[in-house]
């Protein structure tokens, strides 16, 4: 069986929040965690603030290549956040992505 990663596409706005909900994402079991992987690293680099070097990466699964944050930390983490996001969508979870920026209050 495969497994889903998305919801269907719709836009709402919240007050002074837009969201965005995109097509699902169907892959295999075995393609799950690669997809992760390449999702988070390509959000944190593309997030990233101050200096961050970068580093081409050639998926293992897939015929692409990304950019991602050259660094052992970064690296760890996103595989630990990949594997745990892997396991809990077999277990039926989805992945919900929220980004927000905070403001300074004008007085």
């Amino acid at each position: 069986p495969d497994a889903q990663l998305g919801t269907p596409l719709r836009a709402q706005r919240h007050m002074n929040c837009e969201q965005i909900a995109l097509e699902e994402l169907h892959v295999e079991r075995f393609q799950l965690k690669e997809v992760l992987k390449i999702l988070l690293h390509s959000i944190i680099f593309q997030r990233a603030l101050g200096e961050c070097r970068l580093r081409d990466v050639d998926s293992e699964l897939f015929d692409i290549s990304y950019v991602r944050c050259d660094s052992r930390l970064v690296e760890a983490r996103v595989e630990e956040h990949a594997e745990a996001f892997s396991s809990a969508i077999e277990r039926g979870a989805r992945v919900s992505l929220a980004f927000f920026e905070r403001r300074a209050r004008q007085a």
